[in-house]
């Protein structure tokens, strides 16, 4: 079975990493075609073939592929399309296409220009990150992200006093958007925090290349990943990999996806919100054994339950029925479709939304503290703190 992967940008190195076990662990043979490797800017992953660099190459595997396993949404039958190449139009006869989706609907919707019900409708087999994204596409056959374990030796050891590693992806406070935030504002304040009480030092990584933040995480001592939207990122799984203690906020939803995914109830990751980080990881960062043993846990897990080996058989299987039957499902839809859908997808959602009117309700308070310009000009200049804090209110306002 000849498998192609296509995506637009690395896609934070995920189709790269789904290729190497492939090939590594199955009888597929998996390539890897991306058109924009520099689409981060620095922030660059491994790479397998480029479209503009290797394009005849590219268009020869295209043509001899019995699966072409698009990475999120792009007018593949069409020479419009950011390729500029009809893949339909080269495709076998008898090969299969499917679309794998990264990101949620809405965020999709808005850099395609496509409404979200024709997005999740769509009737192109389909397939989706097996963590909060399940329940928006109900038709889709949901994957696990893959990451490096067996390869890699991890040091367990901690230091007397933990340096913690922090990576988000933007600058967004944590109510800003729905998903595309890690609380970069709200982490580091109280990282600020624990750092002046000689608590721990930390490390802001940002906008460098993989494995140079591999690098940095594998000497770190304690990882936060994502403690505001309720769904993890490939970093967690990495940091348990390395046998890193590792904070990520699960909401119940991404809680049972990871559960049935893995086959087991028992997780390392430090599951806590980011308003009620702070006097855990203080605790934390003061017992060193406890460091380390939840650091073994975290490993241990992920060879036990998250090996690439035991991930990559989802892709395999979903091929599998692709050629076989020529669709790709959920079972979990297949019956009280409505009700799992609400309880699934909307609840968590609603919390997020009541969650978010109280931090407004909490700003216009704040706001109204700082009413008389000269009160509020001398609060600002006085503490910087609290001159941040304005920015963060204005922008929630504007959002």
């Amino acid at each position: 079975m000849k498998v192609v992967h296509i995506s637009a940008t690395p896609l934070a190195g995920s189709p790269i990493r789904i290729v190497n076990a492939l090939n590594k662990y199955t009888d597929v043979q998996a390539r890897s075609i991306n058109l924009n490797a520099k689409a981060y800017g620095v922030l660059t992953f491994p790479e397998d073939l480029l479209w503009n660099e290797n394009k005849e190459e590219c268009e020869d595997i295209i043509r001899e592929a019995d699966i072409l396993h698009f990475h999120h949404w792009f007018d593949f039958s069409s020479k419009d399309n950011s390729f500029k190449f009809d893949f339909f139009a080269a495709m076998k006869k008898d090969a299969r296409h499917l679309i794998h989706w990264h990101s949620n609907p809405m965020t999709i919707s808005s850099l395609a220009g496509q409404s979200v019900d024709s997005i999740v409708s769509s009737n192109i087999p389909q397939m989706v990150v097996a963590q909060f994204h399940e329940s928006y596409y109900p038709n889709a056959c949901p994957v696990p992200l893959i990451v490096e374990v067996e390869s890699l030796s991890p040091k367990l050891e901690q230091a007397e006093k933990p340096v913690v590693f922090f990576s988000p992806s933007s600058k967004r406070h944590a109510y800003e958007e729905r998903w595309e935030t890690k609380g970069k504002p709200e982490v580091v304040h109280f990282l600020d925090s624990l750092k002046r009480e000689r608590k721990l030092d930390y490390r802001l990584v940002e906008n460098i290349p993989f494995a140079d933040c591999n690098k940095m995480r594998g000497e770190c001592d304690i990882v936060i990943d994502d403690i505001v939207t309720g769904g993890f990122h490939t970093t967690s799984l990495e940091s348990m990999a390395l046998g890193k203690p590792t904070f990520s906020y699960m909401d119940a939803r991404t809680q049972m996806v990871l559960s049935q995914l893995s086959g087991t109830t028992d997780c390392p990751l430090i599951n806590v919100r980011y308003q009620d980080a702070k006097n855990i990881l203080r605790e934390l960062a003061e017992n060193r054994g406890l460091r380390k043993e939840i650091g073994q846990f975290s490993r241990d897990w992920m060879v036990k339950y998250y090996s690439e080996e035991r991930m990559v058989g989802s892709y395999k299987r979903a091929y599998s029925n692709l050629l076989d039957i020529g669709v790709l499902y959920n079972e979990r839809y297949h019956d009280n479709r409505k009700a799992k859908l609400w309880l699934y997808t909307r609840v968590p959602d609603l919390i997020w939304q009541e969650r978010r009117s109280k931090e407004i309700g909490l700003a216009r308070m704040a706001l109204d503290f700082l009413k008389y310009k000269n009160v509020r000009e001398i609060i600002i200049q006085k503490f910087p703190y609290v001159r941040n804090q304005v920015r963060k209110i204005k922008k929630i306002f504007r959002a």
